[in-house]
């Protein structure tokens, strides 16, 4: 169905009594809408809109504060985006996205948001300043895999970045892979199997070392990407500490992303978890000498726990790393 670029408010999400209010319009003959997304573990009947008109439907949804994704369950069949919403999710999924603010106000990305006439997002939370370097950072994403075959191969072609003009290296994650998520010669990277061990395949700790030291003596900068969601299904962790994993209905380990069956989602409300991570974190950067952190989907991890992290990061913290 056509994303509309210029939608009628009345068919937005937005801010009602009780949480969200999501409107679809639709053919007279539909017999079910429902709505599915990362709030109900996408699960396509879990929340079903009412028919208020032969071809309106709404329901009301208390969302947290954040950015949700989602889609509307057509006939129990037909997953769509939302025709009126023209936020989509970078993510290559065609999920639609709403942020709902700390002070519950209701943001959606669209045209015509600017310094001048800034939306509720950009009025009611001041950015972050950013680091000094970071404005004239020239990132070229590298997989360790992909590029030089380990750690020995990618210090081999560093000349060859430095030669495009690359001054900042962001890598992305050098873990074991999930068995669960080996598919073709290379895996998902970012299905985490351990989270503080290499990958033996790259190289070993005075590889990564050495790679470190070269980008270094280079003047370039290396940010370590990190997986902060979630693990693979097969992570020691989802045995050892099952209460730190999000479940579907039936108590299975989930990630609420569809079709990503073999990760596991973090549960953040777990505060021993967060300290496991922000802690191994923090080890991976004193260790190494990284010049920061890049968290995949940040956009869906609570904005506490981001807090929190970088609270750790700051020198004056008694736990302070290096994190960016």
């Amino acid at each position: 169905m056509h994303i509309a670029r210029d939608a009628d408010p009345a068919l937005l999400p937005a801010l009602a009594a009780g949480g969200v209010r999501f409107v679809f319009d639709g053919p007279a003959d539909l017999r079910a809408v429902a709505l599915a997304g990362t709030f109900n573990s996408w699960v396509g009947d879990a929340r079903m809109l009412e028919r208020v008109t032969p071809t309106r439907w709404t329901c009301t949804l208390p969302l947290p504060p954040g950015r949700h994704l989602y889609k509307f369950v057509l006939d129990d069949t037909h997953w769509i985006a939302d025709p009126a919403n023209p936020w989509m999710s970078e993510d290559g999924q065609g999920n639609s996205c709403v942020t709902v603010c700390l002070d519950g106000t209701v943001f959606l990305r669209r045209r015509g948001l600017r310094a001048e006439a800034p939306g509720a997002l950009y009025r009611n939370h001041q950015a972050l300043t950013s680091l000094a370097w970071l404005p004239d950072a020239v990132v070229y994403q590298l997989s360790v895999r992909a590029f030089g075959g380990d750690f020995d191969g990618v210090r081999a072609r560093l000349g060859h970045l430095a030669d495009l003009g690359v001054n900042t290296i962001w890598m992305m994650p050098i873990h074991p892979i999930g068995v669960a998520c080996r598919r073709g010669s290379l895996g998902d990277p970012y299905a985490v199997r351990d989270f503080e061990a290499i990958d033996p395949a790259l190289g070993d700790e005075d590889g990564l070392r050495r790679l470190v030291d070269a980008i270094h003596a280079r003047g370039m900068r290396i940010v370590f990407d990190w997986t902060l969601n979630r693990s693979s299904v097969d992570h020691p962790l989802t045995v050892t500490h099952p209460g730190w994993f999000q479940r579907d209905r039936a108590g299975k380990v989930m990630y609420a992303v569809p079709h990503r069956e073999y990760f596991a989602g973090f549960d953040f409300s777990n505060p021993d978890l967060r300290r496991y991570l922000v802690d191994t974190m923090c080890r991976w950067v004193e260790r190494f000498g990284l010049d920061g952190m890049r968290f995949d989907d940040a956009d869906i991890t609570p904005t506490d726990f981001l807090d929190e992290i970088r609270a750790a990061a700051r020198p004056s913290s008694s736990t302070a790393c290096r994190t960016a």
